[in-house]
């Protein structure tokens, strides 16, 4: 995980909504839909900043089983 990060000098990630989600007439797996701004800076000066919308789904274990992220 930390070499995902080794090119940041700074990650700053402000979440502003979380909605939970439960996939209807489905086993007890769930998810969450994330809401946030994101601002990168990189080692070599570049500024990566979007918004996002990101969902994260869990397995049964609590576990994230899968993630899908959209970017504006």
């Amino acid at each position: 995980m930390a070499g995902l990060f080794k090119d940041y000098k700074s990650v700053n990630w402000v979440p502003y909504a979380i909605v939970p989600l439960k996939i209807y007439n489905t086993d007890a797996a769930s998810g969450v839909m994330m809401f946030s701004n994101e601002r990168r800076v990189l080692k070599s000066g570049r500024i990566w900043e979007k918004e996002l919308m990101e969902t994260f789904y869990f397995d049964l274990d609590g576990k994230i089983s899968s993630v899908t992220q959209f970017a504006r």
